[in-house]
């Protein structure tokens, strides 16, 4: 038979934030990460690609 803890685990260091809804970061992504303009980013949302 195994034993269980009644507290929770505790795996430390501090939670930033709570994970991203879906979409919430998308911008960031396309501006920061992939390098696109915000002219270049409205013509793909314009255009229905994203």
């Amino acid at each position: 038979p195994s034993k269980l803890s009644l507290s929770p685990a505790d795996v430390g260091g501090l939670t930033e934030r709570a994970s991203p809804k879906l979409g919430e970061d998308n911008d960031y992504v396309y501006r920061e990460l992939f390098g696109l303009t915000a002219d270049e980013l409205a013509v793909l949302k314009q255009e229905d690609v994203i």
